[in-house]
Parts: C-alpha cells; structure tokens; sequence
C-alpha cells in the first residue's frame, strides 16, 4: 500500500518538473499576435458651416478617437495651430478656424501608431457669418409634378449637400434636384408629390427658413377630340373645309387649338371660320398638300383623316413696286407684289440680273412682300430685279446700286454660321451641361474690344479713366450696360445703320434682324471664341502670349490687338478686358437649341461677362468659363466688343 502511493507521488513530481523545465525555456512559445482593426473616422455635421478665421466651430461625428494625439484637422491644405483646438473627442471636435483658412473641403485626420485614416471632407465656407436660410420669391407658385420650379433668396449654401427643400413636410428628394447656390435653387415637382395647396421651405443645415405658400396642381386627363369625317375631302388652297366630329371645345384659344392641314400647321385667327365643340370651320393653308388633317387641343392629338389638295393653275409672281431703286450695298429692299408663296420655297429665289441671291440676303418672305439685303460684294451698276417660284419667272423691275464699299467705324471679321457644342461637361455651375448650338446667320464681330478713342468718336462724354488704364488703344470701359447698348445706337446711326436697341428708361429691347451694332449673345461670343476649336481654350502653347492675365498685365489694361489672335482673327477674346455681352445669366439645359439669347427678363442673376480680365489667372480662362455683373456696376476691368450682322 505504501509503495503505491510512493509511486504516485513519484510520477506528480517528475511530471512537475518537467513542467518547470518547460518555463524556463529559452525559446518560449508565444501567443499569437492581435492585429487591432481601427474605423474610419466619419464627419456627420459642422456647426456652423461657415465662418471667418478665429471663430469657433464644432465637428459632430465617429470614429475620432478619444483624444487628438497626432490627429489634426484640415481645412482644404490648411492644419490649425495646436493652440486652435479647444476640446477633442471620439465624437466631437471643438477647435478655431485657422488663420489661412480658404473656402473649400475639411476633412479629419486620424493617427494610430501604425495606421492614418481619413474621413470623408464636407464642404465648408469661409466668410462673412451668415442668417438662417431665406426664401424670397418662388417661380412659379403653382406647378404639377414633374415641372421645374426655383426658389430665390438667401443663406442657402453653394452646396446641398444634406440641404433639402420641404414640400408639404415631406423632403424633396436628391434625384429631384437641378441646381443649388446660395441665392437660387431649381428643383422638380416629385412625381410623388400629393395635388393641393401647402407651404414650402428651405432646411439648412438643420435651420429651417420661412414659408412661403405652393401649390401642386392637379393634372387633368384631357380627352382627345374626335374627327368623324371632312367636307370636302378635297379642297384647293384657300377654300373653307368643314370638320366633323366632337370634343374640339367651344373656345379654340383657351385650349390651344388648332388644325394641321396636309402638313402645315394652321394657328392664326384669320384662318378659323368658326369653331365649335363638334364643328371646324378652317380655310386650307399655302403650302398644303395631300396628306392627313388632323387637330389639336390642350396640346392633345386627334385622329388623323386623309384630305386632298385640289388642283389649280399656278400664278407666276408678280412685282408691282421696290422700297428704293437706287441703294448702295448692305441696303435693305422690300419687294412687293403677289404670289411669292407663304414661305419660302427650296425654288423661290430673288434675282440681281443673273445672280442669284443667298440665303443670308433673304431677310424675309411672304406671299405679297419680300425683303433682301443688297450684297456686300454686288458692283456698282443698274441690275434687273425678279422674283422666280418653281422656275415661273416675275416681271422686271430695275435696281441700280451705287456704292459697293464702305469705311466702317469699327473694323471686323465674318464669322459664319454653323453649329457647334456650347458649355462643358465638368462639373461647374454655370458652365455645365455642354449642349449643342445652331446659329443660322453670318455676322460679322469686332476684331477687338472697343478702345477709348473708337468710344469717344461717337459720344460727346466718356468715364474719367484710371491713369493706369488711360490710352486711345486701350479697351473703353468703366461703363454701364445700358451706356454701351446706346453707345451701340448711337455708333449704328453714324455708320448709316439700323439701331437694334429699343430703349424705355432702364428697359431695352433688340431687334436681332437689324444690320445695326449690338452685343453679341452668349452663343456668339463663345463660338466665335471658340473658333473651332472643341477645347477649354482655342490655342495651343503659352496662355501669355494670346492674352493680357494677371501674371502679364501689370494689373492694368493694356493696348488692344498686341497678343496673337484666335483662330479666326479675333484679338484679347481672353484677358485685357472682360467683355458684356446681351444675356442675363442663366443656367444651361441639355436641349439643343437654335439662335438662343437668354431668358427674355432679369431671373435674379446679373448681365453675363465673357473671356475673364488682366486680374484673371491661367486656371480661371476658358472658351466656356462665364459669370454674370449688375448691369449698372461700373468696373475698371469690363470692356466691350460688338457684332452686327452681315
């Protein structure tokens, strides 16, 4: 028994041993080493969103860590000062905006011993500490889901960021939104969006701004109208054809109405006998042929018919008279008579003796009245003048043009029509989204901004120019919108032109098909600009050498045509002087458009600028670069060119 539990004790020691060799091992085995996963920090609100140097703000968020350490904050390239930072924790950040703080992105920065995360940057303002959000106006205050509507007023922040606009409670969603500045927000009606009357409001950065009433509207499904039949379902241009059917609607006006007759489109009072809700009575329109008839009403379509132009022996034109019989080139002539056509037509042309004239010439054309501008190239001579309509021939009638040059005030260069792609695809307010032009009219513009002494040969006062800026080849500037458009009136005038310009007190109006000085529309300074090119910029090479910037200029204006020109012969289209042009500023759509001019009234922005000046750098010049002045501000750097067409 003894011996038993000798052996036991035997076994426990030795095996305790053993362990105790095992301890003191040189070579131990090591537990398996725990890598620490950290998070990536993440900012959820800045409070406020802008400020000026030396003021306070609070970064709420995640993922800071407990303390700053070797952390920091950036505002843009810019690290506060260590004496910047207030309070620093997991979840919110106290700290002074840094003395070289600019507008741009913070971000937050965390350093662990063997890591550095970034969080995501959150766009913050720097500047003049702004009021809650402020709505203004709201255009239009009625809509139905789907349109377009803008908020104009203050404090809305450039970016939307978690910005939202509140419609009847419920937040407008992301995808709904078109464009977001501080002074302006254009948005769509969500298609969700509940028919009826309720308030509206801006929400920024968790600051709610004051209401204004909107309206949903409720979209009514309008039925189309109906033909039965037509009488006759022949008919020559002229006669009256009944329609028969219902649904048309007792007032043609009110709901939009109007007929399409063998391809043309019938609108005008003159040519609506009567219209009933179950009875037309329409006269068939020039240029109808056999085809379909069909009507329109509240922008709805009926069915179409099948309707036959009667047969009638074509009239040749006839001319009974001329506004002048002796002009002198770049003139304008009215011809009238009868059976020129409505339109027109691929064979209708105007004949000076056996040259045909262009397209361009043709100023307009109705059945009883033509209007054509003498050539600038036409030789002095007496010429026969007619009228041909699908090869008939009119009478004679005898033209004599005794001037064939003339010395301009302001010299030019022809820029052709054509079309070309306006605006950019980056990211940029203003500038975006690139869109297709068509502009379908030569005309000629200024090969270079306006100087002081071409300003001074037509007006009898002039601004008192900076010494700096002072010389007769300097760009004219220090003037007013509205003091170039009579400036342009006044120069027309001289030059035995037509005035554009309609002035009433501060409103003006532009007859575009006048051969008078105007400025030019967005559209044509920047395809002139452009000159064919496709790029941010219309050369290659050294920016200095096609334009007086701010590393060149001297920060002064500087004699004009002294860098090389454009593609197309056009001087300082970059630098030296901003340039106005017609437009108010607005945003751009993706539609193609033909012969744009802007919005038609003031929308809240201000006369758009052109080409950038002597104070602009390298990055800030672009073919498409645009922005927008108060028309009565008077700068030091905004001069002018103008167009007029050929």
């Amino acid at each position: 028994m003894m011996t038993r539990k000798f052996l036991i004790l035997l076994i426990s020691l030795t095996s305790l041993s053993f362990l105790l060799f095992l301890s003191c091992d040189d070579n131990p085995v090591k537990p398996p080493v725990v890598v620490k996963e950290y998070k990536v920090p993440e900012i959820t609100l800045i409070d406020p969103i802008t400020g000026v140097p030396g003021q306070q703000i609070t970064i709420n968020g995640k993922n800071f860590g407990a303390s700053r350490g070797s952390s920091f904050v950036l505002f843009g390239e810019v690290k506060p000062e260590t004496s910047d930072y207030v309070a620093w924790n997991d979840s919110i950040i106290t700290l002074k905006i840094p003395a070289l703080a600019l507008t741009g992105y913070i971000k937050v920065v965390v350093v662990y011993p063997d890591s550095t995360l970034t969080s995501q940057p959150v766009y913050f303002t720097i500047g003049t500490v702004v009021g809650p959000p402020f709505i203004s106006r709201i255009k239009p205050d009625k809509a139905y889901a789907g349109d377009t509507v803008t908020i104009d007023g203050s404090n809305f922040l450039n970016q939307r960021d978690t910005n939202y606009v509140n419609l009847f409670g419920n937040k407008v969603l992301s995808g709904d939104y078109i464009s977001w500045t501080s002074s302006k927000i254009i948005f769509r009606v969500p298609a969700n969006a509940t028919p009826g009357a309720g308030k509206i409001q801006v929400v920024v950065r968790n600051v709610t701004s004051n209401e204004f009433n909107f309206t949903v509207l409720q979209k009514v499904v309008i039925e189309p109208p109906v033909i039965d039949y037509i009488q006759p379902s022949t008919a020559k241009v002229g006669d009256t054809i009944r329609i028969y059917g219902s649904k048309f609607s007792d007032n043609r006006n009110y709901h939009k109405g109007y007929a399409v007759i063998g391809g043309v489109t019938v609108n005008d009072d003159n040519s609506f006998i009567d219209w009933k809700d179950d009875l037309i009575l329409v006269k068939v329109p020039q240029g109808a042929k056999t085809g379909k008839l069909f009507v329109y009403k509240d922008d709805v379509k009926s069915n179409e018919v099948d309707f036959t132009l009667g047969t009638e022996a074509p009239k040749p034109p006839e001319i009974t008279s001329l506004s002048k019989y002796e002009v002198k080139v770049n003139e304008f002539v009215d011809i009238t008579g009868k059976n020129f056509g409505a339109t027109k037509g691929l064979n209708s042309h105007v004949y000076l003796g056996d040259n045909k004239l262009s397209l361009s010439n043709v100023v307009s054309w109705s059945n009883t009245k033509i209007s054509i501008l003498v050539p600038s190239d036409a030789a002095p001579g007496a010429y026969e003048l007619y009228v041909s309509v699908d090869g008939m021939e009119s009478n004679r009638k005898s033209l004599i043009i005794t001037e064939t040059t003339k010395v301009y005030l302001v010299e030019t260069v022809l820029i052709k029509a054509g079309t070309f792609t306006m605006g950019t695809s980056e990211d940029d307010l203003w500038g975006n989204p690139a869109h297709q032009v068509t502009l379908t009219k030569d005309f000629y513009m200024s090969k270079t901004e306006i100087t002081q002494s071409k300003y001074q040969e037509v007006v009898s006062t002039w601004p008192d120019y900076l010494p700096d800026d002072t010389g007769p080849n300097k760009p004219a500037n220090l003037t007013k919108w509205i003091d170039i458009v009579k400036w342009c009136n006044s120069a027309s005038k001289r030059d035995g032109l037509q005035e554009c310009y309609t002035i009433n007190g501060d409103e003006v109006t532009c007859d575009f098909n006048k051969n008078g000085y105007r400025l030019p529309t967005e559209a044509e300074w920047e395809y002139a600009c452009r000159a064919g090119t496709t790029g941010d910029v219309n050369f290659t090479g050294n920016l200095e050498d096609y334009a007086w910037i701010r590393t060149n200029s001297g920060m002064k204006l500087n004699d004009v045509g002294q860098k090389l020109p454009n593609p197309w012969g056009l001087y300082d289209m970059y630098g030296n002087a901003a340039e106005w042009v017609w437009d108010w500023l607005d945003s751009y759509s993706d539609t193609p458009v033909t012969d744009p001019k802007g919005p038609s009234n003031f929308e809240g922005n201000g006369k758009a600028l052109r080409g950038g000046s002597m104070f602009s750098t390298v990055d800030e010049i672009k073919s498409w670069s645009r922005t927008d002045v108060n028309p009565e501000i008077q700068d030091r750097k905004i001069g002018f060119r103008v167009v007029r067409n050929k």
